[in-house]
């Protein structure tokens, strides 16, 4: 019998704890994006501008030089969410912004993205006779 309560109460903490463990990382990187910062970010290249937001968020940004290269910003001054601000910067950019923990990645828009205004297929369909 007393076995068998271990047992329960090992798997009890096994599950308490793996549920945190997944959860925990999750809630942290959503916190990270809908947290308010105040932005002063002056009109530029894309390359300053991502890496002055990076710098005022706290966050580590990840991108490659030459996604970046001839790009410019109009800039973001005013408070905003992570996630609104880099959205504002990358407006027109043709690049999409994601968030892992503390790190900022800007990539380039890929073909059926949602970024790009696609949302999942739509099917319709219809009974034979």
């Amino acid at each position: 019998m007393q076995h068998l309560i271990r047992r329960t109460a090992l798997s009890l903490a096994i599950t308490t704890i793996a549920t945190f463990a997944v959860a925990t990382p999750t809630q942290a990187a959503e916190q990270t994006q809908n947290a308010l910062h105040t932005f002063n970010i002056a009109p530029g290249s894309l390359d300053q501008a991502l890496t002055r937001f990076a710098d005022q968020a706290g966050l580590r940004l990840m991108v490659a030089s030459e996604v970046l290269k001839g790009q410019e910003s109009k800039g973001l001054s005013g408070q905003f969410s992570t996630r609104e601000g880099v959205q504002r910067l990358l407006d027109g950019s043709g690049l999409k912004a994601s968030f892992n923990g503390d790190m900022l990645l800007i990539e380039k828009v890929q073909v059926g993205d949602k970024a790009l205004g696609w949302g999942r297929p739509s099917f319709r369909a219809k009974a034979l006779d």
